[in-house]
């Protein structure tokens, strides 16, 4: 299912924490990115560099209310990554976990109605979506990262390609087929449609909504309501009711967890994609 949400960016921001020695590498990407938006990019071009934790924080501060001015970026952190402790500041040594930098993230998110753009070129930065709660607004409408280790190499040769086709073509899937195999495209809202389909599947269809319904009928019946055993056709038909997936369902984790957008996606069409993949 392609919802088709729209994005606006008019900056890339790239957000840097060399190591010592690193320097080069970095100024070398800073300057290939400079110089796709100054060839014909039609976009601004911002770098951050990082020095510590607490300028983390400050720095997606500042972005945050840059927005109020017209700031629309695509967020691109260029540091080192552990998959299990987040971005590494490479000064200092310190992390920013993952769930610290998916909860920045959506403060921005929220700010820009779920447009956010963020490309990882850091090792395992894929993690960042391990995070990800559907009772929050999500951190950002795509992330492009890599899931295992990335040569440096590599970014240095892919990442002028991604952007001179972003803007270009506007499309983020096609952009994002210029980093390589190597990078994962992840979309918000597919990503939800993509769940609420194997919960639909799992838990409101066949043997497993069989199961569920059974087991709801089975909860009502050791209550107080179990003293009318006469009534049970009709309390297995309110609980029928209430496994069924409905537009309640999708509109209650569209206007939350994408804050509207594909609002105009209807349950029948969810109900319709599914169908499909028994096929």
């Amino acid at each position: 299912m392609n919802p088709n949400i729209p994005f606006n960016v008019n900056t890339v921001y790239l957000i840097t924490s060399s190591r010592p020695g690193e320097e080069g590498t970095t100024r070398r990407l800073e300057e290939s990115i400079s110089d796709v938006s100054n060839n014909g990019g039609n976009f601004n071009f911002s770098h951050a560099r990082l020095h510590s934790g607490d300028g983390y924080f400050q720095l997606l501060e500042e972005i945050f209310y840059g927005i109020d001015e017209g700031l629309r970026p695509i967020v691109h952190f260029d540091m080192h990554g552990s998959q299990e402790r987040g971005l590494e500041i490479g000064r200092t040594g310190e992390f920013i976990d993952w769930e610290s930098v998916v909860d920045s993230l959506r403060v921005i998110n929220t700010k820009l109605n779920n447009e956010l753009v963020v490309l990882i070129t850091a090792c395992h930065g894929l993690h960042a979506i391990l995070p990800i709660s559907f009772e929050k607004t999500a951190p950002f409408l795509c992330l492009i990262a890599p899931e295992e280790e990335v040569k440096v190499g590599h970014i240095e040769e892919r990442v002028p390609e991604f952007y001179r086709e972003l803007f270009s073509s506007g499309s983020l899937a096609h952009a994002s087929q210029k980093l390589g195999k190597e990078f994962k495209y992840f979309h918000s809202a597919e990503f939800l449609f993509r769940t609420l389909s194997r919960y639909i599947k799992e838990k409101c269809k066949g043997a497993g909504g069989q199961q569920r319904r059974e087991d709801l009928l089975t909860e009502i019946m050791e209550t107080r309501l179990g003293e009318f055993p006469e009534k049970i056709s009709e309390y297995r038909s309110k609980v029928k009711q209430h496994v069924a997936p409905n537009q309640e369902l999708l509109d209650r984790y569209t206007s939350r967890f994408l804050l509207g957008k594909a609002s105009n996606i209807k349950i029948d069409d969810l109900l319709n994609e599914i169908e499909k993949s028994y096929l």
